[in-house]
């Protein structure tokens, strides 16, 4: 991986292992995090990608100020909804399978917004929503689409897998950039090896929230795809709003 890539932050750079009923890693929001350009990248292994499951989330119910995040897989895709102050971005694509370890790499800013998996890019589009508004804390291992505002109290769709070598850059990374990522993943066991040349990071706000918490208090968990521009809903088949998102 070349060494100028140095990321913005690396949320502990560890290797964690999901058990699919209630695990799940929080991180507090961080000013830090409120970049108008930037890509987010990690390697996960899931034990099956049949099934909806939550890998890395910032977000909540409805569209608040924008730049919510949330990245998913259902039937063996990646699924990546970014958020506006009123509207919803989806990108979907990868041929996943289950028991392998798998890259993400997920651009966004001025550039337009881009879905990589495994060294290819399989989705973009054009907008140039980025994550500045958002506030809400990151979830790793399942997602917090139904949270109220700064809280992950409604976490469902738990992972059951792993997830490794998390990064969020500060910049939307070139094309060949992500490519030596993945390659050198490849390399080696993607969950063995921390990102290129990153420092002290900054876990300290880390929270292992294993009260699977979910959400029986009757909040939308419609998996249809029918989104209904209150934020609110998963949107899963990245068929969105006739915006030309998709």
């Amino acid at each position: 991986m070349p060494g100028t890539l140095t990321p913005l932050s690396t949320f502990g750079s560890t290797t964690r292992t999901y058990d699919g009923i209630d695990d799940s890693v929080v991180l507090n929001h961080d000013p830090l995090y409120e970049i108008e350009n930037g890509t987010l990248s990690f390697w996960f292994k899931a034990a099956e990608v049949a099934s909806e499951q939550g890998l890395v989330s910032k977000d909540s119910s409805g569209f608040d100020d924008g730049g919510h995040l949330t990245v998913r897989i259902k039937n063996g895709d990646v699924k990546v909804r970014l958020q506006s102050e009123d509207h919803s971005y989806n990108l979907n694509g990868g041929d996943l399978q289950g028991g392998e370890w798998h890259h993400v790499a997920i651009s966004f800013g001025d550039q337009g917004f881009s879905l990589w998996v495994d060294g290819q890019e399989v989705d973009s589009t054009s907008t140039t929503t980025d994550i500045a508004p958002n506030h809400e804390p990151w979830v790793f291992g399942a997602e917090q689409t139904n949270s109220g505002d700064l809280a992950a109290d409604h976490l469902k769709k738990f992972f059951e897998g792993e997830i490794a070598r998390a990064a969020l850059f500060d910049e939307q990374l070139a094309d060949e950039e992500i490519e030596a990522i993945f390659a050198a993943g490849e390399e080696t066991e993607a969950g063995d090896v921390d990102p290129a040349d990153s420092s002290d990071d900054d876990d300290d706000g880390s929270d292992d929230d294993d009260d699977g918490d979910d959400d029986d208090d009757g909040s939308d968990d419609d998996d249809d795809g029918d989104d209904d521009d209150d934020g609110s809903d998963d949107d899963d088949d990245g068929d969105d709003d006739d915006d030309g998102s998709d």
